[in-house]
């Protein structure tokens, strides 16, 4: 009775698809190579929030997603750079 089951086990214990990690990994090279880092800070989530739903930069709806919350403090941060930058 085991050996007529044995038949998905190497399906269970196949290592996982690695192609997906490296096509992850080689965009993350890339975008180390183009100048560009993951910054990871602590904030007043609610406060930034609420900032980026008045400047309009985010709607109410918008701002239930953190992936959105976090691509519109990318891109503040990217235009004061910008400015600061330029009024140099």
């Amino acid at each position: 009775m085991l050996r007529s089951r044995l038949w998905y086990v190497p399906t269970m214990l196949a290592p996982p698809d690695r192609r997906k990690a490296r096509e992850r990994q080689a965009r993350a090279r890339q975008r180390r190579r183009d100048g560009r880092r993951s910054v990871r800070f602590d904030v007043d989530y609610a406060s930034v929030v609420t900032a980026l739903i008045d400047s309009r930069r985010l709607t109410e709806g918008e701002a239930l997603k953190h992936a959105n919350v976090e691509r519109a403090v990318s891109v503040v941060v990217a235009e004061w750079t910008r400015r600061w930058r330029e009024a140099k």
